[in-house]
């Protein structure tokens, strides 16, 4: 008999147990948000709870790490109004990187169910300067970019317009206009937010850089960029679209060859100097 009551007192507690992993606390998993959300946002709105053992006490914490190591810290309090109900609002969020919120219910008997949230956030890095305006000479070709960079990867892109343009969907398609065009791509990231920018190709440059004549070839690169001028080239400095310099030489001569086999697939901008001092940069990627 003491045998009996000792297993069914101990099946109670399995089944109550059972019910509150399994019938405790459902809601999404992620939140998407894009850059331009409006604040503050419910950050429990899909959440279903077992009304049987109500009342619950609640409690909502987080895991964020911007960087090992990081002297940066947060509590719950940087991002809910209020992390002691069952829908707090969320006030703020980082862009480009994820917040995972973890809720802890304690119903009657001390039933405990858990869930979690991760709230991902769109950005745009506006770090790609000289992708507003490029001047080019007839016949040349030119590779387009935006200045809005996403943080969220992949991402689409559509160009318009699509004539003389090699491919409209890459992010920086070569463009062979045989007169001035405007030229503005639709990019979408990884969770659907949007970003629009345009670049204005221009036929004819300026008597200087006509002068030059400084030919950078093949684009896109893969091993090895060619350089050609009429007048000797001083100095060649590469960075990134960060605006970190990956690559600096001196050719001093009319002729270059430039080893970008090390490079990262992606954006670049070269900047040279010719022996009268002139500089220009000229954009080019890297497949």
């Amino acid at each position: 008999m003491k045998i009996l009551s000792l297993l069914t007192a101990l099946f109670i507690f399995q089944i109550k147990e059972l019910k509150a992993q399994c019938l405790g606390i459902s809601m999404d998993s992620v939140l998407y948000l894009c850059e331009d959300s409006q604040f503050p946002i419910n950050i429990g709105a899909s959440m279903v709870i077992d009304s049987i053992y109500a009342p619950y006490t609640y409690y909502w914490d987080y895991f964020y790490e911007p960087f090992p190591d990081s002297s940066i810290n947060f509590d719950e309090f940087d991002f809910l109004d209020d992390p002691t109900v069952q829908f707090p609002n969320l006030l703020s969020s980082i862009g480009g990187d994820t917040i995972v919120f973890n809720l802890t219910a304690i119903g009657t008997d001390m039933i405990q169910c858990n869930a979690e949230i991760s709230v991902i956030t769109s950005c745009w890095n506006t770090v790609l300067n000289g992708c507003d305006m490029v001047n080019i000479g007839g016949g040349e070709s030119t590779t387009l970019c935006s200045i809005y960079a996403p943080c969220l990867e992949p991402a689409s892109y559509s160009w318009t317009p699509t004539e003389n343009l090699n491919d409209p969907t890459l992010a920086n398609p070569l463009a062979s206009p045989e007169a001035g065009t405007t030229y503005c791509v639709d990019i979408t990231d990884a969770i659907g937010c949007q970003a629009s920018s345009c670049m204005d190709i221009v036929i004819g440059i300026a008597e200087q850089n006509r002068q030059e004549q400084v030919i950078l070839f093949p684009i896109p690169g893969k091993d090895i960029l060619s350089m050609r001028s009429d007048t000797s080239i001083s100095t060649i400095v590469i960075t990134d679209a960060a605006g970190k310099i990956v690559l600096r030489e001196k050719p001093n001569s009319s002729q270059a060859s430039i080893d970008i086999t090390s490079l990262p697939d992606g954006l670049y901008f070269l900047t040279y100097t010719i022996e009268n001092g002139v500089e220009s940069t000229k954009i080019f990627s890297k497949e």
